[in-house]
């Protein structure tokens, strides 16, 4: 199945929906872009209360629940723009500025870098990270 491959340096602006052909991903510079709601990695449990008692929350699963920009979108899913995550059902965080969508060939959703696979996120309560493994697209 064909990919739409986006290649920097580029800005996407304004109110845009990305329609891959025949069920393809959108890939910038090579990686998947991350799309909210459905994008998601695991991180360690976060700790609260501390040992000896159990986690409030053991959960290790995190999803990007919200893009900070919403107007350009693949099938109509927001592009992660950074944004906020959640760990388990509780604990809270930040989808961190890209790391792997940077330099001249950027690409960019209304001026923000688009996240893409292997981009990382903080669990606000313990300062813990996570690496976003899974795009979430198709």
């Amino acid at each position: 199945m064909p990919d739409l491959e986006l290649k920097g340096p580029l800005d996407l602006n304004g109110n845009l929906n990305l329609v891959p052909p025949d069920g393809g991903k959108v890939l910038v510079n090579g990686a998947e872009a991350l799309v909210e709601g459905k994008a998601e990695g695991t991180a360690p449990v976060v700790a609260i209360p501390p040992p000896p008692s159990a986690p409030a929350d053991s959960g290790t699963k995190v999803v990007v629940v919200s893009s900070l920009g919403k107007t350009v979108t693949v099938n109509n899913e927001a592009l992660v723009t950074t944004g906020m995550v959640l760990q388990g059902n509780t604990w809270p965080g930040m989808v961190l500025p890209s790391t792997r969508n940077t330099g001249a060939t950027v690409v960019n959703a209304n001026v923000l870098p688009v996240n893409v696979v292997g981009d990382r996120v903080a669990i606000f309560p313990n300062g813990g990270s996570a690496t976003i493994g899974k795009s979430g697209q198709g």
